[in-house]
């Protein structure tokens, strides 16, 4: 039929209101709808995809998103958990945060930085902090990419913690390298087990 010029550049649907005018406009440089107001889908609807049903994004309860991909929720956030992977649809640690691996699979979390770098410019890790209004890190497991050539790529795996002597910068711990040595208060193992300070050692020991 003949062109419909509520769907030209800037065309669109304008509610005069004392409060200010309300539109839903057609805009060509986004190649989309825009419109004036909030757009609130009601329960039991969703906010999907034409050609794939099973794709989209609902409210199952009160203050809860969750997004279903396949037909299955793969993420769901409540007020209380996040929810993600293959059992996102089902509590199933009563956790903050809840992983779930696909049946008979391993539930893994992958950290992944896209660089080349390496030594200490490359940290990867999982930091633990308080909310006494400063945010203070009090511990932290953190990984180090030694190597990153694919031939001879090579990482360590370190352990921080923080006490008033450390305060406000981590101390680490324990260093675990790329060839299997264990530091402790070393950041250099030079032994299988490499310990620095006084060491106690309860039960049989078999050299």
């Amino acid at each position: 039929g003949a062109a419909n010029d509520a769907a030209a550049d800037t065309g669109g649907i304008t509610v005069k209101s004392g409060d200010g005018d309300k539109t839903w406009q057609w805009l060509d440089a986004t190649d989309s709808w825009t419109s004036s107001e909030h757009i609130r889908i009601p329960d039991g609807k969703v906010f999907g995809f034409t050609p794939d049903t099973n794709t989209h994004i609902s409210r199952p309860a009160a203050d809860t998103i969750a997004f279903t991909h396949g037909g299955n929720q793969r993420v769901h956030i409540s007020s209380t958990q996040t929810r993600i992977g293959s059992q996102a649809a089902t509590d199933t640690t009563s956790h903050t945060i809840q992983l779930s691996g696909f049946a008979n699979d391993d539930s893994i979390l992958s950290l992944y930085n896209p660089t080349s770098d390496q030594y200490e410019s490359v940290r990867q890790g999982f930091f633990f902090k308080n909310s006494n209004n400063n945010a203070t890190e009090f511990a932290r497991i953190q990984s180090t990419a030694m190597d990153t050539t694919a031939a001879t790529v090579k990482g360590d795996l370190r352990f921080y913690t923080t006490n008033g002597a450390d305060s406000p910068h981590m101390g680490e711990k324990v260093r675990i390298t790329s060839d299997g040595k264990v530091g402790i208060n070393s950041t250099a193992p030079a032994a299988k087990l490499d310990v620095i300070g006084d060491t106690k050692l309860q039960g049989n020991v078999s050299v």
